[in-house]
C-alpha cells in the first residue's frame, strides 16, 4: 500500500480504509485475547470500509450518502442489459 499511495495510485483514504480492514483482521486472528465484545460494531465497520474500497476502485462519489453511477458505466450496464 504503501508503494501504491507514494507513487499516486491510491489515495491516502484508500490506504486507511485498507488499514482498518488489516487491522481488525489481525486482532481477531492473532489476538488471544482481543476482547469479541465488539465483533458487531466491527464487523460493521469493516463492512463499510469494503464498501468505500469498491466504490473507490470503480470510480464512484457519493451524493447525500447514495452511490452516483458514472456515465460509462451506467453505459456498460446497459448495453450488458443490467440497468
Amino acid at each position: 500500500m504503501q508503494i501504491l499511495q507514494r507513487d499516486a495510485i491510491v489515495a491516502s483514504d484508500v490506504v486507511a480504509h485498507f488499514d482498518m480492514i488489516r487491522q481488525t483482521r489481525n486482532n481477531y486472528l492473532h489476538g488471544w485475547f482481543h476482547d469479541h465484545s465488539s465483533v458487531s460494531r466491527d464487523a460493521v465497520k469493516c463492512f463499510q470500509a469494503a464498501i468505500s474500497l469498491v466504490i473507490g476502485a470503480i470510480g464512484q462519489e457519493f451524493d447525500d450518502g447514495r452511490a452516483v453511477l458514472r456515465p460509462a458505466l451506467v453505459s456498460y450496464l446497459e448495453r450488458e442489459g443490467l440497468f
